[in-house]
């Protein structure tokens, strides 16, 4: 029987470029070194302009969940903090 391969999530840096405050590269390093807290994630810097992907399986420890969520609680408010800066 042939082993299935792991279901990875994609990080879509390559279509934040366009989309403010992530079109500066300093906020998508942000971005990236909150998901690198994730143990077993390892997204190098050359990756925010494109779609680097980690195993979901590390996703089932608590912590690596926990901090996956925190790290796109914290882009959700940096988005939230641009528009209200600029609306």
């Amino acid at each position: 029987m042939k082993e299935k391969a792991p279901v990875r999530i994609e990080m879509q840096f390559q279509y934040l470029i366009s989309k403010p405050p992530f079109d500066k590269d300093e906020i998508r390093i942000d971005f990236l070194n909150r998901l690198n807290q994730i143990s077993g994630v390892n997204i190098i810097e050359e990756k925010i302009d494109k779609r680097p992907s980690f195993k979901m399986e590390l996703l089932e420890n608590d912590d690596n969940l926990k901090i996956f969520f925190q790290a796109n609680e914290w882009a959700i408010e940096q988005i939230k903090q641009y528009h209200n800066k600029n609306s």
